[in-house]
């Protein structure tokens, strides 16, 4: 079974973020139907969602006739794709099934799964045989009905006036891994910048990779697009120097942070310019509306809310949520799609980039590990400091698993790192390792540090959630922030997410800012725990402090979180106490040893020599 996670692994070392960018007039859009009562968003400029378009068709193909298509291939073996009513090979259904496509009948297919794994490649495309006769239609959209689940492949659509040079956009390339599309979903790309306006326009479909699933399509038409339609792709809310992305956000850091500034990306997929305003606006009374900006037919641009027009953060705690909306000289043909809502909460404690609410339907995958099997992979997101704060835990949210059982136990971490301008990120600090446990799935997981971390005003922390090499624990993704903001580990090195456009998923990683150490430490003296020898070869001995009497207990785990060692004293008096443990049975390696008294822990490192 196809199990890991693929990400693409490419080192960064920049996290600052620029407005401006100018968007192609190739973009795509994929409409989803709602589900678990959420719509999925978008998160780029080159992949947007939204409505079935209702143009007038130019020209369309259901495959009934397969020798209206001509396929070719520069596979290794040579593949191409099909038309038909199965896959020759049936290797596909057991995971997918066929698509579901309006018309029925016939559909096109490749069928990555029945070539296995071994050394096959493949590199497939289908096209019109014949060329399409586009004169006086300068704005058009190709529109298809899509089946794909992914693992190790990539789906494009290209567009030609010549049959022989092509233009490539890619779809569905937000899919996560061993996850699939809705059965179908209704692809919208705009090919106009190629072929609008062409006598001789040729659309092909492309596929490349190896042993993925199946990429499946039907009921293909290029249509003229509207005169009116502009879509916002995606919005967010920003803070401070270093520009990054922010969803929650703790009192205590919002004097230093002063202000939430906003941007949005918009294509326009209509004939005509628009000149286009983008405004946010929430509930508590804050409303900004920018100049207007020209934007070109088949064009897209970026709209910001420049400082000091932002938001002014409260320092009460509360929900503030905000409604962008863009706005232009006719009125759209579907305005729902010219408006987004982005999420802002002012919390007690915790700073977030994500979008998750504790429900599992605001989840939209998880990171399980690298594409190149990188040794204890980790990801997270960076943020800014704004206030001299103390850390003591971070927040990970664990993906929800249907059977946690192979996950039980598996231990989850937290690697802190420093970004400084010129030198890159620099390792700060480790976590103690937290055992998961079968209730912990889909919800919130608290990482704690050893001792407090001292955090200034002005840095840019990067905490990276990590887990062991064969240990995984199945980090949750919910919403998005900017691309060149999410950076993980592997290997002792950096890697990134990959990205599309603007945006990239969001990994639930938080920083929490309250006071933990001091409560737990109410029965146990903290500053009394240790062990020694350190390092410890055959025995060592733990010291401790009660305030009051209890029974103790201890436990002590290898990195990867597995039990060890335990032991228990019943009845131990208030005072100072010292407990004997044997270490002779234990590789080499660090550990962790966990003292328990009536409720409250203390957790420290320790070494094992021989």
């Amino acid at each position: 079974m196809k199990k890991k996670l693929t990400l693409l692994s490419t080192a960064i070392f920049s996290c600052s973020v620029f407005f401006g960018q100018g968007i192609t007039g190739v973009n795509t859009v994929e409409s989803y139907p709602k589900k678990n009562g959420l719509t999925t968003q978008g998160k780029s400029i080159s992949n947007h969602y939204q409505t079935k378009a209702e143009g007038d068709i130019i020209w369309s193909s259901d495959f009934s006739t397969p020798t209206d298509w001509s396929v070719g291939n520069s596979s290794t073996p040579s593949v191409d794709w099909v038309v038909g009513t199965a896959a020759p090979t049936g290797e596909f259904s057991a995971e997918m099934g066929v698509i579901e496509s309006t018309s029925g009948g016939n559909f096109a297919l490749f069928d990555s799964d029945g070539w296995g794994s071994g050394t096959s490649t493949q590199n497939s495309w289908i096209g019109n045989a014949n060329p399409i006769d586009l004169t006086g239609n300068a704005a058009v959209l190709i529109q298809f009905e899509s089946y794909y689940r992914a693992y190790a492949g990539e789906c494009f659509v290209e567009a030609s006036t010549n049959g022989t040079d092509w233009t490539t956009v890619q779809v569905h390339q937000d899919i996560p891994l061993n996850s699939g599309t809705e059965n179908p979903v209704v692809v919208q790309v705009n090919m106009s910048g190629v072929i609008g306006g062409s006598s001789t326009a040729y659309v092909r479909f492309r596929y490349q990779g190896a042993w993925d699933y199946a990429w499946m399509i039907d009921d293909v038409n290029i249509i003229e697009a509207y005169e009116n339609d502009v879509t916002l792709l995606n919005v967010y809310s920003i803070a401070g120097a270093a520009g990054l992305h922010y969803t929650k956000f703790p009192v205590s850091q919002v004097d230093g942070a002063a202000e939430i500034t906003f941007g949005g990306d918009v294509i326009n997929d209509g004939s005509t310019a628009q000149n286009l305003t983008f405004t946010a606006s929430n509930a508590s009374g804050y409303t900004y509306t920018t100049s207007a900006v020209a934007v070109a037919p088949i064009a897209g641009d970026s709209l910001s809310i420049e400082s000091p027009n932002g938001f002014i953060i409260p320092a009460t705690e509360g929900v503030y949520d905000f409604t962008m909306t863009v706005a232009g000289d006719q009125p759209f043909v579907d305005p729902s799609k010219a408006t987004k809502v982005e999420p802002f909460e002012v919390t007690s404690k915790v700073m977030a980039v994500d979008r998750f609410d504790g429900t599992t339907g605001s989840l939209s995958g998880a990171f399980t590990g690298w594409a190149n099997n990188a040794l204890d992979p980790g990801i997270g997101a960076d943020f800014e400091i704004f206030e001299d704060a103390m850390l003591e835990r971070v927040q990970v949210g664990v993906y929800p698993a249907a059977d946690p059982t192979p996950y039980i136990g598996n231990g989850l971490f937290v690697q802190l790192f420093k970004f400084t301008p010129g030198t890159g990120y620099e390792y700060v600090d480790i976590s103690l390792t937290h055992e998961m446990q079968a209730s912990e799935f889909g919800t919130l997981v608290n990482v704690q540090f050893e001792t407090p971390v001292s955090l200034q005003a002005g840095d840019i922390i990067l905490p990276v959630a990590c887990f062991f090499s064969g240990s995984e624990v199945p980090i949750a993704l919910s919403g998005f922030t900017l691309s060149g903001t999410v950076v993980g580990v592997g290997d002792g090195g950096m890697i990134s997410l990959a990205s599309d456009g603007d945006l990239v998923d969001a990994p639930v990683v938080r920083l929490d800012f309250g006071t933990y150490l001091s409560v737990e430490d109410n029965v146990i003296e903290s500053s009394n725990v240790s062990l020694y020898p350190n390092p410890a070869s055959n025995n060592a001995t733990i010291a401790y402090s009660l305030n009051e009497g209890s029974d103790v207990a201890v436990e002590i785990r290898d990195m990867a979180g597995k039990l060890v060692y335990s032991a228990e004293e019943s009845n131990v008096a208030a005072g100072s106490h010292t407990m004997a443990i044997s270490t002779s049975a234990m590789a080499e390696g660090m550990y962790t040893y966990t003292l328990v008294a009536n409720g409250s822990k203390v957790t420290k490192k320790f070494v094992v020599k021989k």
